[in-house]
Order: C-alpha cells, then sequence, then structure tokens
C-alpha cells in the first residue's frame, strides 16, 4: 500500500533537494566488450536449463556463466562449429537442442557432447533448409521445429527424415504466405502459428504436421483498425493470451480476437507518455507482467497497459547507470529476475532495487529537468511540483506523467 499522498509528497520533497545522481527512472549495470563479450550488438538471448545465459551477437554465440563469456564462432576447417558468426536467433528445444539462426544456415546444436549440426540449402534437394538466412525459431505442441527463413519463407523440420517441409507464397492462392522475406514465428498457447513477414502479418492454425492455409493481415491505410505496417519484426502473447506485434514504422500493434482488428500504439511529437518511436524491434513480458518494448533507434519503453501509456528510457552520454544505446535488439529475463537488455552491449536491470525515481536533465528529451542544480521546491497542487533551479529557470513536475513544463 502506497502512504497518503501529502506524506509521499514530504518524502519526495526531501530527497528531491539532495538528488543529482542519475539520468534514468532506472538504473543499469553493464556488461561490454571490456567484459569478454564478442561484440556489442546483441540480437538475442535464453537461458537454458542449466542456467547459463547465452547471447547471438553479429560475432559470435556467447555463453555467459555468470563470472565470464565463452564465444563460439565459425572455424571454416571444422564442420563441428557454428555455420556463421552472425546469429538471429537462438532456441532450445524440449529435448535441450539449440536451434541457432545464423547469417548463412541453420545450426543444431547439442550441449550435452558439444556437437553442432548444419542445415543449409541445397538447390537440388527439395527437402533442404530453403533459404540460408533463417530469422526465427519456434516450437509447436506436437515438437515440430518451425523455422522462419528471411528470403525462403517457412519450414517445418522433419526429425524422422531431418528434412524440411516449405511453406512459401504463392500467387495463385490467397491463402498461401504473404511473402518470402519472414522476420519471425511464433506458437501461441491455442496451437496457432504466427508468421511476421515484410507483406505482414500471417496466421495458421496447425493441425498433427501441416498447415491448411494462412490468414493475411495488411496495413490499410484507409483502415485504422488494420495493422500498423507490413514489416513485421517480433511477435508476443502475453500472459492473458493477448497477442502483440512488434513493426517497423508502424508501432506496437494489439490484436484483437473478438474481430480480428488491431489496436495501434504509435509516437505521437506532443505527448511524451506515447511509443518513443515507430520503428519497433523487439518486446517482451517479464516474470512481473510488464510489457518491455525496445526500438531500433528511439530507446526503451515500459508500457502500462491500463492507461496506455509508456514511460520512456533512453541513452544519455553523461549517465554511468543508463542505457548504453538507443537501439534495443533484445530483452531477456533469468531466473532470478534480472532484465537483460541488448543495446550496446548488456544492460542489467533489477527492478527490485529500482523502486524511485530519479530525474535530471536529459539533452535529449524536452519534457526533462531544465538544469540539475536545485534551488527551490514547494508543492503546487497535488501530483505537482513547482522546482527553481540556477541556470535553468522555473520546472512544473508532473509526477503522473513524469514530466517537466519549463518556464523561463
Amino acid at each position: 500500500m502506497k502512504p497518503p499522498w501529502k506524506l509521499r509528497w514530504f518524502l519526495f520533497l526531501l530527497w528531491f533537494l539532495g538528488q543529482v545522481v542519475s539520468a534514468q527512472p532506472y538504473r543499469f549495470r553493464h556488461l561490454t566488450i571490456e567484459d569478454g563479450l564478442s561484440l556489442s550488438s546483441v540480437n538475442c538471448m535464453m537461458q537454458d536449463r542449466h542456467g547459463f545465459l547465452w547471447f547471438g551477437t553479429q560475432d559470435g554465440l556467447n555463453r555467459y556463466d555468470g563470472y565470464r563469456f565463452r564465444v563460439f564462432r565459425k572455424d571454416s576447417a571444422d564442420e563441428n562449429t557454428l555455420s556463421h558468426n552472425w546469429i538471429w536467433d537462438i532456441f532450445e528445444d524440449r529435448k535441450g537442442d539449440f536451434w541457432i539462426a545464423t547469417w548463412q544456415g541453420l545450426t543444431k546444436y547439442d550441449p550435452s557432447t558439444g556437437r553442432f549440426e548444419r542445415f543449409l540449402p541445397d538447390s537440388s534437394d527439395p527437402h533442404a533448409i530453403s533459404g540460408e538466412r533463417p530469422a526465427s525459431v519456434c516450437q509447436d505442441r506436437r515438437g515440430n521445429i518451425w523455422i522462419g527463413i528471411w528470403g525462403g519463407g517457412v519450414n517445418r523440420y522433419d526429425p524422422e527424415t531431418g528434412g524440411f517441409i516449405r511453406y512459401l507464397p504463392d500467387p495463385q492462392d490467397e491463402r498461401s504466405l504473404p511473402s518470402l522475406f519472414v522476420r519471425d514465428v511464433f506458437v501461441d498457447s491455442q496451437d496457432r502459428l504466427w508468421a511476421g513477414t515484410w507483406r505482414g502479418l500471417a496466421l495458421a492454425k496447425l493441425q498433427q504436421d501441416s498447415i491448411t492455409g494462412f490468414v493475411r493481415f495488411r496495413h490499410d491505410s484507409n483502415d485504422p483498425a488494420s495493422l500498423g505496417g507490413d514489416q513485421v519484426m517480433c511477435i508476443l502473447e502475453d500472459h492473458q493470451g493477448v497477442i502483440w506485434i512488434a513493426t517497423r514504422g508502424g508501432g506496437l500493434n494489439r490484436f484483437n480476437e473478438s474481430d480480428s482488428s488491431f489496436t495501434r500504439y504509435r509516437y505521437r511529437k506532443d505527448d511524451p507518455s506515447s511509443l518513443s518511436g515507430d520503428d519497433v524491434c523487439t518486446i517482451y513480458e517479464d516474470s512481473q507482467q510488464r510489457l518491455w518494448v525496445g526500438t531500433f533507434t528511439e530507446g526503451l519503453n515500459l508500457f502500462d497497459r491500463k492507461q496506455g501509456t509508456f514511460l520512456r528510457i533512453y541513452q544519455d552520454p553523461d549517465d554511468p547507470f543508463g542505457l548504453l544505446s538507443n537501439s534495443v535488439y533484445s530483452i531477456g529475463e533469468d531466473a532470478s529476475g534480472l532484465l537483460w537488455i541488448g543495446a550496446g552491449g548488456l544492460n542489467i536491470l533489477d527492478p527490485r532495487v529500482n523502486s524511485f525515481g530519479y530525474y535530471r536533465h536529459q539533452y535529449n528529451r524536452e519534457q526533462s529537468l531544465s538544469m540539475n542544480k536545485i534551488t527551490a521546491v514547494c508543492e503546487a497542487c497535488r501530483e505537482r511540483l513547482w522546482i527553481g533551479t540556477e541556470g535553468g529557470g522555473l520546472n512544473l513536475f508532473d509526477e503522473r506523467k513524469g514530466t517537466f513544463t519549463v518556464f523561463r
């Protein structure tokens, strides 16, 4: 239970007068190439059943044991290695094997034996994987492995034959996949396969080991209830069974099951509580049921689903505890509840020690505090404060929105 609002303001006043410590409402620890990470661009991450953390970068696969990194890379002279160093996705199946989507082929890794198996396209083999750039891997209830391939459609791996069944676009069939360029595949709790492509979203009901056809969802500039953009980056199902779609250029989208419509959440210049940018790269729901949204160049967002508002978290070069970059490519959580954000390296957030907000001037945010040196504070009205600064004018702070209006 929160203390009464007057007491909260009193505590806030005492705190605010002495604070000049951080530029962001959340404070991060960092792991970078100086700590052994092979490259700062972290495209994907997961924690395996043994507790190891795995990070896919553009220069190899990194395993972190809590103390140090071990890096796995391709060795052209050794087939028992990765097929390529650029890692798009990593997935652990129910048997404990890893499926690693790389820039040049799919790699299966057995951590118990340390053996790698490569799957590469072969134009003479119709059962080979249909493209050299797999981007996403998932598994259905029956244990089938599904692969989304950039330039190769959707494939299902057949463990009995070691081959792949292909699902490709067909101009004569409206129920076929809409595009060869697939960025994400996802199986939801209803055992439906979602495919995020560069020509919209596709949905198929899985029946045994096959797909009878896809339902397509496209952006329509004349329909505000359509998908916000056709370039789909990421698909997620939250704890309530709601499907969320990240698009490049179309913001964050919520799928409404009742009428197959979409609710769009986009950047609005005049609203600091809107999404920070429309180019959304990744979405993640943590164990506390909070929804995090990473963008390509506009930082990290924490989404309040009840209010429909976003808390924006940006990089600040002057803040040693802030994000390392505004390009957020991946988000994950370990078994202890720590959040890991791939943005210019690894940014580690412990939600248990981030119960207070910290505010100071941010050079890239118009509605931040105008100056860090505070000279006076007084209450304006409920949930608002007047803050006097040295050299930065007078600020009116809105606690609910976390924003400052500056009067000079």
